[in-house]
């Protein structure tokens, strides 16, 4: 085939940055960042650069491998394609007829656009159980943000924006090729810095305010920005009156959380907090980024994105050019997670009800994320046969299979 040049993205997390690879008969033989993808503008990162090892390791796992031995021997031997898919088909039907089709979980961790191949899969066998660690990921921004707004506060218009305000997020360190242009630019054109980082990251001290908060209180000095908006009077008076419920209750709730109280909390200074707060609340449209570790991964994560949700609302920086806007995939619900490949929007009311984890997490069946982890293997290292797991189920798991990527993607890496 010869040498050739193909354009398409890096698959190595949801930035899905632009890529050149040149290839030779059918293999790379060189990457390098695309200068004219419409985000990433050529960057690229250390995970793309090893992009040929990873796929031409020798080492790496290319054919089935079948368990000869006892669970936790190790012991396993080659098998074809057709061997290797009789067996599982052999043992989804065996569960799906002697446990119900609940008792087959599949599971993956990054979805990397399997989601609606397995979602589609499941809701045919007629499993409502899907699981990944969407809890560790964007799950608590989705949802704490959707019950506030009915969207999920994932697409900052960074390069709009007239003040940005990074939330436990360091874009150069993650999503780099996703977001830094466009803030990169939006700073270039005067825009306005805030961070709120316990370290001291690059983009921290370039901040018009950095704001080096204790871990873990994130939802007091959230709220203790509410109390200053609310009580400075600086929220967007037109956009509260018109388009939000609940002011006054909010207003009360957050009365105690004054700047002196959030201080004590947070560690940061009161004058600190509440300039921040004016400024952000002054200075629109303004774009909040969060973080997907320091707001996912907190204790309170749902509340805590909630609160921060909140505070873009009453500023009037929802749905407008340079604030948090709804950027719906035009794929719409055959998206990521979208509800049409959702196997819990597509199997049977009775099925729906044995999702895991519905019971104790019911926000689930509203919105389309999967079970977390921790409501699968309690009950899928469970040795009760009847009656409720600890998962808060009357689910018995016979069946769980997890997605490798490095396996599944390997036939369409070039």
């Amino acid at each position: 085939m010869g040498t050739q040049k193909v354009r398409t993205v890096c698959f190595e997390c949801h930035s899905r940055c632009g890529v050149i690879l040149e290839t030779e008969n059918n293999k790379i033989i060189n990457l390098k960042g695309d200068k004219g993808h419409p985000h990433s503008h050529g960057f690229i990162c250390p995970k793309a650069r090893a992009i040929k090892e990873m796929i031409y390791h020798p080492e790496r796992i290319t054919t089935p491998l079948v368990r000869t031995g006892k669970k936790g021997s190790g012991t396993f031997e080659k098998a074809s394609w057709d061997e290797a898919l009789s067996i599982v088909a052999e043992n989804l039907l065996s569960a799906k007829k002697n446990h119900g089709a609940e008792s087959i979980v599949f599971g993956s961790g990054t979805t990397r656009g399997m989601a609606p191949y397995i979602g589609r899969f499941l809701s045919l066998l007629g499993s409502p159980n899907f699981m990944a660690p969407s809890n560790y990921s964007g799950g608590p921004i989705a949802m704490g943000a959707v019950m506030v707004t009915g969207f999920g506060m994932v697409d900052p218009d960074y390069m709009n924006s007239k003040h940005i305000m990074l939330w436990a997020h360091n874009p150069e360190a993650s999503w780099a090729g996703l977001y830094m242009h466009d803030i990169n630019t939006a700073l270039k054109n005067g825009a306005k810095l805030t961070v709120i980082d316990p370290r001291g990251t690059r983009l921290a001290r370039k901040a018009d305010h950095w704001l080096q908060i204790r871990p873990g209180t994130d939802t007091a000095l959230a709220l203790g920005f509410l109390n200053v908006i609310i009580e400075k009077e600086v929220y967007d008076k037109a956009f509260v009156g018109k388009w939000t419920t609940g002011f006054d209750a909010l207003k009360e709730h957050v009365a105690p959380y004054t700047p002196q109280r959030c201080e004590e909390i947070t560690w940061i200074p009161a004058r600190t907090i509440e300039a921040a707060a004016i400024d952000f609340a002054k200075t629109g449209p303004a774009a909040i980024g969060l973080g997907m570790g320091g707001c996912s991964q907190a204790n309170d994560a749902f509340d805590m994105v909630r609160a921060i949700t909140m505070i873009s609302a009453i500023t009037g920086n929802l749905e407008v050019p340079g604030g948090n806007i709804n950027c719906s995939p035009p794929t719409r619900g055959r998206s990521c997670y979208g509800k049409e490949f959702n196997p819990y929007f597509n199997v049977s009311a009775e099925q729906s009800s044995k999702k895991l984890g519905i019971d104790r997490f019911p926000l689930m069946g509203m919105i389309p994320v999967p079970s977390p982890v921790e409501t699968v293997w309690p009950t899928l290292f469970s040795e009760r046969t009847t009656g409720p797991t600890i998962s808060g189920s009357s689910s018995i798991i016979r069946m769980c299979a997890t997605v490798n990527p490095l396996n599944t993607y390997r036939s369409n890496s070039v």
